[in-house]
């Protein structure tokens, strides 16, 4: 239909001009002195008859702007005919030229505004529509010549995520399309936040007759109506491997700000500049690679994760630093390539059957031979000639190697940090701040905070570097008025979680809550064992010790505990009398919470049972500040609906609901910041899921779901 009617737009035209030849512009002839360059509009006296009579609408074409290579003109057919009145349905088709990328959604629009980033001859066509039907189509012709652009495709014509921080040279801006945003002027530049999809398009005047116009185009989200959200890449930021060994790359802590469907529907793309150097760099599915290189040396691998809309940036790099070839290293290689039945190639998820009934010198003894990889003590924690004076007491039996590492951890007080993938270090909490390369940090916290000297917002941020600004001499943290920066020196990691918070304040408003995170693979196996499996064990004064090695044995789990004296009068003591029969997995366990004068039990994928006494422990043993995330939940819609639950009483609820004595380590803090409506919280992934979870129970059943605190 569009060819035909173009056909047909073309003849009129002809027969109506007297069929005089078109004027050819010469492309590369450059513009002379006070010469203008101007669309034709290709206008019929009038349309046919019948095209009255039946009430069809007339397509008209307004230009705006000269037509140069580099710079923006805008076609506007907002004042078409409708002979019914009303509202008109538009839509714009590029005929001839170069093809101009113009997102799909803006050819629906009244104006067409258009970037012209290559030179050509070119002409577009509009067409719209009303209750009857269309119109026929109405032209519009320029030619864009060759020579030097006004502007560059990168400076004059952006892809923003929404919540980005858009800057445009220079004052003196003023916006011309686009959802309406607060421009601020910044030390000589000009800076807005998109929030909402569309065109946007400022203005300026500059020397001359032509003003400088700059345009940011936001893709729309899930709603159409907000931005979609840049997604964010993640990666280690060193690891180690041999050479001519496989080096597994793990890019799955990347996610997609809009949501678990949105991060799960992730791409990866994968590069490398080492590849004259002869790297082997192999995508593989989901968000990972295999790395090998041919010989020892440091080496870099870049990840920018896509959405279909948006790439993440800058690219995430990680440092591979690669030694000579072992035997070990290669044998360790080969366990993991086997992978486990967790489906995961961490090395963390192969399976494992170690008893550790004894101390932490057996510990570091026997994980070479038993487990594939390394465990090293940092001197900071403990002496070689201390270890055997720390006890453990847990058996993994046919385990992941994860809850190994967690439960070590855990009994010993300590955290525990990868070093590449074979080789695990027992550390304290803060030993990495007392070490870790000093940075500065100079974050823009404008619109983040009410008071003058930006005491608010450092009210709350602070608390979350706290323990590192007392651990290490020389570290700074402080508010600067005049340049509305928060300024600090500390540790580099703790200057990148600084950035992080303070970007997840500026997301965009009204998001919501995201839905909650589905389990995953190793979680519902575990929600099927712990229902299905039958569990027999009597015993007539047996151990507890014993008693919880034949629950692990029968459950074909992980089974450790706290290492604290049983409570007086629960069961008897250390010795107990137990009669379980035939009995789900999850009621034997909590049959022998009660015999055994524990709290409670803490079922861990991929496949563990912990038993604790008091407050129930965070799952992850891994060092707290390294699996820290950043996220920011947008409270607006849901404090309206729960009123008077205040968003400072969310925040209280959620430290004292959701492992509350892990709030006390680095790399953990939650607060809400008034301004924004975001509750704000650096955790582990753990941890956000169940805030996530907790959020989404509280808007579902109001101060229900406020009951009482673990």
């Amino acid at each position: 239909m569009w060819v035909a009617a173009l056909c047909l737009a073309a003849a009129l035209q002809a027969g109506q001009s007297g069929s005089a030849p078109a004027e050819t512009v010469d492309l590369s002839a450059p513009l002379k002195p006070g010469e203008k360059s101007i669309a034709e509009v290709i206008e019929a006296e009038s349309d046919p008859k019948d095209q009255a009579e039946l009430d069809l609408p007339r397509a008209v074409i307004v230009p705006d702007g000269e037509v140069r290579l580099g710079c923006w003109v805008l076609f506007d057919a907002s004042t078409s005919v409708n002979p019914l009145g009303g509202k008109l349905e538009y839509e714009w088709r590029q005929v001839t030229g170069p093809p101009l990328p113009v997102p799909e959604g803006l050819l629906k629009e009244p104006k067409l505004w258009l970037f012209l980033s290559r030179p050509g001859q070119f002409r577009f066509a509009v067409r719209v529509r009303n209750e009857k039907g269309w119109s026929l189509p109405r032209e519009t012709k320029f030619p864009v010549r060759h020579g030097r652009p006004f502007l560059t495709e990168s400076e004059g014509s952006k892809l923003a995520g929404a919540g980005e921080r858009v800057e445009l040279p220079g004052e003196g801006w003023r916006q011309v399309s686009g959802p309406h945003v607060e421009l601020r002027d910044e030390e000589g530049l000009t800076c807005f936040r998109p929030a909402r999809a569309g065109q946007y398009i400022f203005e300026a005047p500059r020397a001359g007759d032509i003003p400088e116009r700059r345009g940011a185009y936001v893709p729309p989200g899930r709603d159409g109506l907000l931005g979609d959200r840049r997604p964010v890449a993640r990666l280690p930021k060193e690891l180690a491997g041999h050479a001519n060994q496989p080096l597994l790359l793990n890019g799955s802590l990347s996610f997609d700000p809009d949501g678990a469907e949105e991060t799960q529907a992730l791409v990866a793309r994968w590069t490398t500049p080492e590849k004259q150097r002869g790297v082997e760099l192999e995508k593989l599915p989901g968000l990972k690679a295999r790395f090998k290189a041919p010989r020892p040396g440091n080496y870099s691998v870049a990840l920018v994760v896509s959405d279909g809309r948006l790439e993440s940036e800058p690219p995430e790099t990680v440092l591979i630093r690669i030694a000579a070839p072992s035997p070990q290293g290669a044998a360790s290689a080969r366990v993991t390539d086997e992978g486990s039945d967790y489906g995961r190639d961490d090395i963390r998820y192969r399976k494992i059957s170690l008893g550790l009934w004894g101390n932490l010198d057996r510990a570091v003894q026997m994980f070479p031979s038993r487990c594939g990889a390394a465990l090293r003590i940092d001197p900071l924690f403990a002496l070689p000639e201390k270890f055997a004076q720390i006890p453990l007491e847990f058996e993994v039996l046919d385990g992941a190697l994860l809850h190994l590492l967690d439960w070590t951890a855990r009994q010993t007080g300590a955290r525990y940090r990868c070093e590449g993938e074979r080789s695990f270090w027992l550390t304290t909490p803060l030993a990495w701040a007392k070490t870790e390369k000093l940075e500065s940090a100079a974050v823009l916290a404008d619109a983040l905070h009410a008071q003058a000297d930006g005491s608010d917002l450092m009210a709350l941020v602070t608390p979350c570097f706290q323990q590192i600004l007392d651990a290490r001499p020389g570290t700074s943290l402080a508010f600067e008025p005049a340049r509305q920066e928060i300024q600090g020196v500390l540790p580099a990691s703790a200057c990148s979680r600084l950035k992080e918070l303070c970007a997840a304040l500026r997301e965009p408003e009204g998001q919501g809550l995201p839905p909650d995170e589905p389990p995953g693979p190793a979680e519902l196996r575990l929600q099927r064992l712990l229902a299905g499996k039958s569990i027999t064990i009597q015993k007539t004064q047996c151990r507890l010790v014993d008693a919880l090695r034949e629950l692990a044995q029968a459950g074909g789990v992980a089974v450790a505990f706290s290492p604290l004296p049983l409570r007086e009068g629960a069961g008897g003591g250390p010795y107990l009398s137990v009669n379980i029969s035939d009995a789900p997995l999850r009621d034997a366990a909590r049959t022998l919470v009660a015999l055994g004068g524990f709290d409670g039990c803490s079922v861990e994928p991929p496949g563990g049972l912990w038993f604790y006494r008091g407050a129930r422990p965070y799952p992850s043993g891994q060092l707290l500040w390294d699996e820290a995330l950043v996220r920011a939940y947008d409270l607006a819609r849901l404090l309206p609906r729960i009123s008077p639950i205040s968003g400072e009483a969310i925040a209280y609820a959620v430290r004292k609901r959701v492992y509350p004595e892990s709030w006390k380590e680095a790399g953990a803090g939650v607060f809400y910041h008034a301004l924004t409506k975001k509750l704000l919280v650096l955790h582990g992934p753990a941890a956000q899921r169940r805030v996530l979870e907790f959020l989404n129970d509280l808007a579902e059943r109001g101060d229900w779901a406020l009951g009482p605190a673990e």
